[in-house]
C-alpha cells in the first residue's frame, strides 16, 4: 500500500488519476490483500471520462480515505461535489485471484478459462444483486451520494430499460443515483459504456478512453 501515491487523495482529472493507477496495473492488484482502492480507482476513472464527455464538462476525482471520508471516491463537477460508493459484478463462478496466481506462477498469461455465455436473465439478476448488496449495508451518508455499478461480464448488448424493468421497483435510499459502468465496443475497438438505471433511466452512452 506504500506504493500507492498520495495524489489519489487530492482532487484531479479522471485521466490524471488513471496515470497514477499505471504503475500499479499489474497482477499484486488481483492477489494481494490491501489493493481494493486501485480497482476502485480504476472504476471511477472510467465513469469520470464517460461522465464528462456526456455531459461536456469538467469533473475531478479523488478517492476517499476510509478516516475521513465514508465514500469510495468524491467526484467535483463545477462546484457540486457527490460521493461514490463502487461495486463491481462479474460473473458468477469467475475467480480473477485464481487466474492471476495462476499468470505469475507460470509467468504468462494462462490460457483463457471458458465460462458459459451469461443469459439475459442472470445479468438481469447479477445488477439487481450489486444494488442490494449495498442497499444492506445501510450506509450513513453526509452529503449527495450515488452509487456506481461495474458490469463487468460481456453481455454489452444489455438493454436499459430490461434492466430497469427488473429493477426499478427498489427503493435507493440514501443513494440519489445510481449509475452503471459496463464494456463495450465502440466502432469495434474495446470501451465502456455509461448510463444512469434509477431513479429515472438514461441511456448508454459509449466511449474510449484515451
Amino acid at each position: 500500500m506504500s506504493e500507492i501515491s498520495k495524489n489519489f487523495f487530492i482532487f484531479q482529472s479522471p485521466d490524471q488519476l488513471l496515470a497514477e493507477i499505471k504503475p500499479l496495473n499489474d497482477e499484486r492488484i488481483f492477489i494481494e490483500t490491501g489493493y481494493d482502492i486501485v480497482m476502485e480507482a480504476w472504476i471511477i476513472s472510467h465513469f469520470c471520462i464517460g461522465f464528462q464527455k456526456l455531459k461536456h464538462c469538467a469533473v475531478q476525482v479523488k478517492m476517499g480515505e476510509n478516516h475521513e471520508e465514508p465514500a469510495d471516491a468524491i467526484v467535483k463537477i463545477d462546484n457540486e461535489i457527490v460521493d461514490y460508493q463502487i461495486t463491481e459484478r462479474q460473473k458468477e463462478g469467475r475467480k480473477r485471484t485464481e487466474e492471476y496466481r495462476e499468470w505469475v506462477k507460470k509467468g504468462r498469461p494462462s490460457e483463457a478459462k471458458e465460462y458459459r455465455p451469461i443469459a439475459l436473465e442472470e445479468a438481469l439478476m447479477y445488477a439487481r444483486q450489486a444494488i442490494q448488496k449495498k442497499l444492506d449495508k445501510k450506509y450513513s451518508v453526509v452529503r449527495s451520494t450515488n452509487l456506481l455499478i461495474y458490469l463487468n461480464f460481456d453481455k454489452n448488448n444489455l438493454m436499459l430499460d430490461k434492466l430497469y424493468a427488473h429493477c426499478g421497483d427498489m427503493p435507493i435510499e440514501p443513494f440519489n443515483e445510481v449509475w452503471l459502468l459496463a464494456p463495450a465496443f465502440v466502432k469495434n475497438t474495446s470501451g465502456h459504456a455509461i448510463a444512469k438505471l434509477l431513479p429515472e433511466p438514461n441511456g448508454f452512452f459509449p466511449f474510449v478512453t484515451s
